[in-house]
């Protein structure tokens, strides 16, 4: 996952079967994020330099976590 932040708008990728896919919708709030990739909706928080949180395709759930690369 590759992430680009301008004030409250998020760009980026995200690695999916080793194609780079451009993430849409990208927003911050505060210490909230949310994105779309491919049909999936990702949500998280931010807590320093991880993120955490839930994706969603359809009635699946999965969990998923982030670390800022150096």
């Amino acid at each position: 996952l590759m992430l680009n932040q301008s004030a409250q708008k998020l760009s980026g990728t995200l690695s999916v079967g080793g194609k780079s896919v451009p993430i849409n919708s990208g927003k911050v709030l505060g210490d909230q994020i949310s994105f779309s990739v491919a049909g999936a909706q990702y949500t998280g928080r931010i807590n320093g330099a991880r993120i955490e949180g839930v994706s969603i395709t359809g009635n699946a759930k999965q969990n998923w976590t982030a670390t800022r690369g150096l």
